[in-house]
């Protein structure tokens, strides 16, 4: 681990004897009454309004688990977790995004030094962020992965059935044409949504197909995985 990422846990044993007194609590409690009254928009547009960011910015909520050295708030596990717990009393997906941002960030710190100090040369409140370009209803995606997960039982020993289990996870299950690219959903990404119990068992629901940068991500009910999609491949013969 880092010089970075050892700081940010090096007191992490410290913790408030009042945490509602903490700032951050008391500005994440001071945010319930806007998030309520945007909850339906935000269910409606599946997405943040613009002015929501810029208040959960200015109260410190992007920068929470972030080192000091860096401008953050090196905040303690329980001020984290109680200011993301009123944030979803007000609005259940404002409480969910703010603490898998969270994840993202901490994850992020265990980078090299010089990688982390780029991610956040600008901000400290720089947050993890992937844009929604499909929901796929979740009976299809339950469709999908168990006709592969057959494929791979009725194979089993049988010459050659490693290779096949190979390329079922490989094969891309669906590709969503935004018009500027093609995005593809590969069969192992849905087995993971499925085998982690990331989806309701009811078969109900919707699967958001999530981009970030060269990821992509499968958001289900109950948790969303992630793949790195991988350049194509260019050989030019040497003259």
């Amino acid at each position: 681990m880092d010089a970075i990422a050892d700081e940010a846990v090096a007191d992490d044993n410290r913790l408030p004897a009042d945490v509602e007194s903490q700032p951050l609590v008391r500005a994440a409690a001071g945010l319930q009454p806007l998030l309520r009254e945007l909850h339906d928009e935000i269910e409606r547009e599946q997405r943040f309004p613009r002015a929501l960011v810029e208040k959960m910015r200015e109260a410190g909520l992007y920068r929470m688990v972030i080192p000091r050295s860096l401008g953050g708030y090196q905040a303690d596990a329980l001020t984290y977790l109680r200011a993301v717990e009123l944030m979803a009393e007000g609005c259940g997906s404002v409480g969910w995004n703010l603490a898998n941002n969270g994840i993202v960030q901490l994850v992020s710190l265990g980078l090299p030094d010089e990688g982390v100090h780029e991610i956040y040369a600008q901000s400290p409140s720089t947050p993890g962020a992937g844009t929604a370009v499909e929901t796929l209803p979740a009976a299809t995606v339950q469709r999908l992965g168990a006709a592969a997960a057959e494929a791979v039982r009725a194979g089993r020993g049988r010459v050659g059935d490693r290779m096949l289990r190979d390329a079922l996870l490989d094969h891309v299950a669906i590709v969503i044409s935004t018009g500027d690219e093609e995005i593809p959903v590969r069969q192992s990404m849905i087995q993971a949504v499925l085998r982690m119990g990331f989806m309701s068992t009811d078969g109900h629901g919707q699967i958001t197909v999530r981009i970030g940068g060269k990821w992509v991500g499968l958001a289900a009910e109950h948790g969303s995985v992630w793949l790195q999609t991988t350049p194509s491949l260019t050989i030019h013969m040497a003259k």
